[in-house]
């Protein structure tokens, strides 16, 4: 097992030869850390917190000029606080922010702090004067002023934010501390302007205002042309107009529906009144009077003759006998000619029949009502070709009409359409006006008088630990650098294998080696 206190011992009796050295080091290592600490830059923060409100549209409209629609589209949080960082290291606000400042301040904020004290940025900056040797020997391209103060802006500016927050913080790093929290403020006032110019259309408050005052123009011009129509052709409304002339149109129908029943009725009267008159007589015989006639009474005593002449043919022949067919024959002749002349002995009395009268006047009442039936038919049916003719009329002024009044209903929705967005374009406006947005400054940029850079506390104990390490690195050098040279009894008894009887010092192993061969 081997003496571990015995190897700690001669560790410690390393370090105790070697301990000029190794204070020298490691008090020269300190003085260098301290005066690093001294001469190096201070280097200053201020903080500033934005939050974002998910949305713009909770605190602006953003009238765009279009003919169609427009749509909306929803965005998430990253997508909205990406676009603010995007928007918060974008070139735009850094050039703003140099133009309001100044490139010089930028780049030596001593001078903007103590303005007092004039002096040329490149001649008492560090990174000008690393930049002018890097110009004397071809190793940069020149740029301007305002450009280096962009790209040290640039560095100086630092944007994040924690996952599943709305906030985002901003850091701004600055040579002095007042100059640090002037540059948030230029720089958060930059954005905000920023921001609320890409967040609006440009020109359309002034395009919504002109395309208002045609719109209205057209409209009057279009509203006084209806009413002259209007007038012109005597009409309030087409409905209206259409409702009463349905009405009288529906009315003459009926009456005319209702007079050609009448004619039918009255023509199937009057027919059978003339057939019934076909069948009653005009006259009627009254009485009847017999006259006396002496060649009646000549042939009514032939006729007795011959009467009797036949039943004696009779009695003698048969009937197949021509004298008998001879005598009846003159018989029936004689029969006739005497019935002729009793009938002119009579002498009727007629009158009229008090029936066909009754039956004619009955048809003269018919076809004269028939007569005013027809002629109120004609009247109606005239009335009802000019109730089409109106209503034809009134359809084509219905056309005419319903034009102008599309015409006005789409002058006066475009009107109301621009005087609704010229208002919101106004809102946008006065909004940016009052520099309004979504990103609110939750914390303005701070005041810290404790610079960031360098780290002293940090510094101090890498120093420190640099120090003591490097310390006791450079005793175990020098120790292996002497590797021949003993500095113990021990050692030298380990050497030579004999025991030590006193010791002197800065003896050497080689002379002593020598000796004993």
């Amino acid at each position: 097992m081997p003496d571990v206190s015995g190897s700690l011992r001669e560790q410690l009796s390393v370090l105790n030869r070697h301990r000029r050295k190794m204070v020298l080091f490691f008090l020269s290592t300190m003085a260098v850390v301290t005066l690093g600490i001294i001469l190096c830059p201070r280097t200053y923060e201020s903080q500033a917190m934005l939050h974002v409100l998910i949305g713009r549209e909770n605190v602006s409209i953003d009238p765009t000029a279009a003919t169609g629609p427009t749509i909306t589209m929803m965005e998430t949080r990253e997508h909205e606080i990406n676009t603010v960082k995007d928007m918060l290291q974008s070139r735009t606000v850094l050039d703003k922010v140099v133009a309001e400042l100044g490139a010089q301040n930028i780049l030596d904020p001593e001078q903007y702090s103590n303005p007092d004290q004039s002096r040329d940025t490149d001649e008492f900056s560090f990174l000008g004067k690393i930049y002018n040797l890097m110009l004397a020997v071809n190793l940069a391209d020149p740029v301007s002023e305002g450009e280096r103060a962009a790209l040290q802006l640039a560095n100086d500016v630092k944007v994040s934010s924690e996952p599943e927050s709305n906030v985002i913080q901003v850091v701004f790093r600055s040579g002095t501390p007042e100059f640090a929290q002037r540059l948030g403020e230029v720089f958060l006032a930059s954005y905000q302007e920023q921001h609320s110019r890409a967040h609006r259309t440009h020109g359309s408050q002034e395009f919504f205002v002109e395309q208002s005052q045609e719109r209205a123009s057209a409209l009057a011009a279009a509203e006084q042309k209806l009413r002259d129509l209007k007038n012109k052709y005597g009409i309030v409304t087409i409905s209206a107009r259409q409702l009463t002339l349905s009405k009288q149109l529906e009315q003459v129908e009926t009456d005319m529906l209702s007079t050609a029943s009448a004619i039918a009725g009255a023509n199937a009267k009057i027919q059978a009144l003339r057939q019934s008159l076909e069948e009653i007589p005009e006259r009627l015989v009254t009485e009847e009077i017999t006259e006396a006639s002496q060649a009646a009474d000549t042939m009514r005593n032939t006729l007795y003759d011959l009467q009797i002449r036949e039943q004696e043919l009779s009695a003698k022949h048969t009937d197949q006998n021509p004298l008998v067919m001879a005598i009846r024959q003159q018989v029936a002749q004689a029969q006739k000619l005497l019935s002729e002349e009793d009938k002119r002995r009579v002498q009727p009395t007629s009158s009229l029949n008090p029936a066909n009268q009754q039956q004619k006047l009955a048809l003269f009442a018919e076809l004269a009502s028939l007569s005013g039936l027809e002629a109120r038919y004609s009247s109606v049916k005239g009335q009802r070709e000019e109730l089409l003719a109106d209503l034809k009329r009134l359809n084509q002024q219905e056309i005419e009409v319903a034009e102008l009044d599309r015409e006005v209903s789409l002058l006066r929705s475009e009107y109301l359409t621009y005087m609704h967005n010229t208002e919101l374009a106004r809102i946008n406006l006065a909004l940016e006006a009052e520099s309004i947005s979504n990103v609110n400054v939750v914390q303005p940029p701070t005041f810290v008088e404790k610079p960031v850079v360098p780290p002293k506390a940090l510094i101090i104990v890498l120093g420190f630990l640099i120090a003591v390490s490097g310390a006791i690195g450079l005793g175990l050098l020098c120790e292996n650098l002497q590797a021949g040279v003993i500095h113990s009894p021990e050692k030298m008894e380990t050497a030579f294998g004999a025991p030590v009887m006193e010791s002197i010092p800065s003896v050497h192993l080689q002379n002593a080696g020598a000796s004993a061969k």
